[in-house]
């Protein structure tokens, strides 16, 4: 009997796939770039990057459109390579794909969490970390 897939929840440990683009086609066509992180530990609660992963499961692909304005809010605490990519676009898209669900070890969510709470160094305020 197949064992089910972990679903995105709160504290889970969550690892995906990045591509960006100012279109799909261009997107697919980006280096991917892998993330893992812990799911719901920002100090705002989660971000608009993790509200659209709740649920999901590894193999699951979505797009999120994000412009410039609104990055601090979608993409938050998150150590997301995708900031750098406003330098040179008002929006982009991301897509995104779930590798793996797992659980966090308890050391990995205090970790995260005081990644979370250091805030922004590039002096913007979007949370980037960079």
């Amino acid at each position: 009997m197949a064992q089910e897939k972990m679903a995105v929840r709160e504290l889970a440990k969550v690892t995906v796939r990045l591509r960006a683009g100012v279109d799909r086609k261009e997107a697919l066509e980006s280096e991917p770039e892998e993330i893992t992180f812990v799911y719901g530990v920002g100090s705002r609660g989660i971000t608009g990057l993790e509200y659209e992963l709740a649920g999901k499961v590894p193999g699951d692909i979505l797009e999120v459109s994000v412009s410039a304005c609104q990055a601090g809010e979608v993409l938050g605490h998150l150590p997301l390579p995708a900031y750098r990519w406003f330098a040179v676009r008002a929006s982009v898209l991301l897509v995104i794909e779930v590798l793996a669900v797992q659980e966090s070890e308890p050391r990995e969510v205090v970790q995260a969490m005081a990644r979370a709470q250091e805030g922004c160094e590039c002096g913007c305020g979007c949370g980037c970390g960079g």
